[in-house]
């Protein structure tokens, strides 16, 4: 059986989109081809595009941001950014320099950790989306669910820029 993404056969589209993906040591060492690629299943490959994903220093670098948001860990979250990054929360406010980017990582309106998922990551240059769902509890309101989808503009492996899109929901 030959696994197919919209009639190209996967292991195709995968290159298409990841030119470099990496073979697992197990792999290599048994000379692992494109057409053993083409009838693994499913679960092997994206074992391989995991692989792929965590040779990547900038998504190790949201990975840690998204982490250190979760725990309220100031120093993660500021050692993921640039000297000089900007934060835009659009219809809300926009903020410069790690030193006011600090007092966003805890808003005082709110209490205890946010929970955070993301559900998807786009990756374009310099570009990354990250889109989820969380929740935060509001000392007076309560319970806050929302969505969010985040862009982040990288300046080397930094962040340099934050566009922030959250939407309150039910």
């Amino acid at each position: 059986m030959t696994f197919s993404i919209r009639g190209e056969p996967l292991v195709s589209a995968m290159k298409r989109r990841l030119p470099a993906i990496p073979y697992s040591d197990s792999q290599r060492r048994s000379g692992a081809s494109d057409d053993a690629l083409a009838k693994c299943p499913p679960s092997d490959l994206l074992t391989i595009v995991k692989e792929k994903r965590v040779t990547n220093p900038r998504l190790e670098v949201l990975d840690r941001y998204m982490e250190g948001f979760r725990r309220s860990d100031h120093d993660l979250v500021l050692s993921c950014l640039t000297d000089d990054v900007v934060l835009h929360v659009h219809g809300v406010r926009t903020t410069r320099g790690k030193v006011d980017f600090d007092t966003e990582i805890e808003n005082p309106y709110f209490e205890g950790r946010p929970e955070l998922t993301v559900d998807r990551t786009f990756e374009s240059g310099d570009v990354f989306i990250l889109t989820g769902t969380g929740v935060g509890h509001h000392k007076q309101a309560g319970r806050i669910a929302f969505v969010y989808s985040d862009l982040f503009t990288f300046r080397g492996d930094l962040i340099a820029e934050v566009e922030s899109y959250v939407v309150p929901v039910g």
